[in-house]
Order: C-alpha cells, then sequence, then structure tokens
C-alpha cells in the first residue's frame, strides 16, 4: 500500500533541504522529496519563482519532527551579538511564537530562548494554547465565495463541464496542511453542500446536453 506522505516544510535553498532531509535520516524518519519547477506568477507577468524544495513526511510523524527540531535548534550561545533576532522587541519575538508556521524553526527557538533570557516566563500551557490557537486561526474556513456560487450555478445549467469544476473546487479543495500535519477543508460545511449542488446540477446539465446533440446528430 502506497504510503501518504504530505508536505511539512519548502525550503527555497537547495543547502537547507539536503540538512533537512539528512537529519530526518539520521532519526530513521522517512521522508519524500519534491523538486518544485520554475513557476509563472499569475499576478505578474514573466516573474517566475526560483527552483524550490518540498519534503514530505508522514502524518504520524508531524510532532516527532516538530520536537526534533526544536532539540536541534541553534542556541544563542553560539550566535554573534549582531544577529539580527537580538534587535527584535519583546513583543515581536512573541509575535514569532503567536504565528511561529511563518517563520523558521531556528527563529521560533531563539525567541523562546531570548524571551527567557530578559526574564519572561514562558509556562508550556501557555505555549500550548498559542498554538493550538494558531491551528485554529489557521483552520478557519475561508470567506464564502458567493461570486463563484453565482457563476457555478449559471455555468453548471449552461454549461455542465465547467460548472461541475467550479463545484468541485468549492467542494472538495483544502487548506495546505497544517503545522500537526491535519489537512482541513478551505470552505464551510454550509459552502461545501452548494459546490456539491453545484456538480450535481452540472452532470445533470452536461448529460442533458450531450443526449440532445447526440439524437440532433445522430
Amino acid at each position: 500500500m502506497d504510503k501518504n506522505f504530505i508536505v511539512y516544510k519548502r525550503y527555497s535553498s537547495k543547502d537547507e533541504a539536503i540538512d533537512f532531509v539528512r537529519l530526518l535520516n539520521d532519526n530513521q524518519i522517512e521522508s519524500e522529496t519534491i523538486i518544485d519547477k520554475l513557476q509563472t506568477d499569475m499576478t505578474f507577468a514573466n516573474n517566475e519563482h526560483e527552483v524550490g524544495y518540498i519534503i514530505k513526511i508522514l502524518e504520524q510523524d508531524f510532532e516527532k519532527v516538530n520536537r526534533l527540531l526544536e532539540n536541534n535548534a541553534i542556541s544563542l550561545n553560539d550566535l554573534d551579538e549582531t544577529h539580527y533576532i537580538f534587535d527584535f522587541s519583546n513583543d515581536e519575538l512573541y509575535n514569532i511564537l503567536l504565528q511561529y508556521d511563518e517563520w523558521g524553526d531556528g527563529d521560533v527557538a531563539l525567541a523562546k530562548q531570548l524571551l527567557k533570557k530578559r526574564g519572561e516566563r514562558l509556562d508550556k500551557g501557555w505555549l500550548e494554547s498559542i498554538k493550538a490557537q494558531r491551528l485554529r486561526q489557521l483552520a478557519q474556513p475561508r470567506e464564502s465565495p458567493m461570486h463563484w456560487i453565482v457563476i457555478g450555478y449559471f455555468l453548471a445549467f449552461f454549461s455542465g463541464l465547467i460548472g461541475f469544476l467550479i463545484g468541485l473546487h468549492l467542494f472538495a479543495l483544502k487548506h495546505p496542511p497544517l503545522p500537526d500535519g491535519k489537512k482541513i477543508h478551505a470552505y464551510s460545511p454550509k459552502d461545501r453542500r452548494q459546490g456539491l449542488i453545484i456538480m450535481i446540477f452540472g452532470i445533470i446539465s452536461f448529460i442533458i446536453g450531450f443526449r440532445y446533440w447526440f439524437l440532433s446528430n445522430y
């Protein structure tokens, strides 16, 4: 049976990706590496992203890898005093902890160390609570796509296949994997039901249209 690897990290640096995979291998954690080829940004013409490296691991290993990275994080004692982390205020360091998924593992670990060095008390329960709060925030459904729902119904009736694809998007789209590895649907249950209805209408419309075309031509 194929193993379900899901995205854990994205790196723009080949060396960082290699170091991370080596750490996983040293701790007998299975992984899969994908080279993300040049992609064109649809918002800005001719703007290409550099090649990236996507590291995937098994969902059940997410927490294990989180702990592994924290235990192997760089120490403040290893840094020169000119390091940028020392310029952060306490509020900015707390913001790193609150939005830990947007920062590198090293930055999060250093923020914790520096706050403690400055006399701040970081209760383990509090750290767990802000992590849970962030997970809930990231899992929030996207804003209701009313214009896509209206367009989806319209196209489901008059262009079954395109309407079906819009309905499928609303019904099946998921957020990128959360920091704990879970995958959550991007839209609310209400919007997903609308997507399912659009899919059904799209299929019916396509079948009727195809049948009409077939009878007309044969």
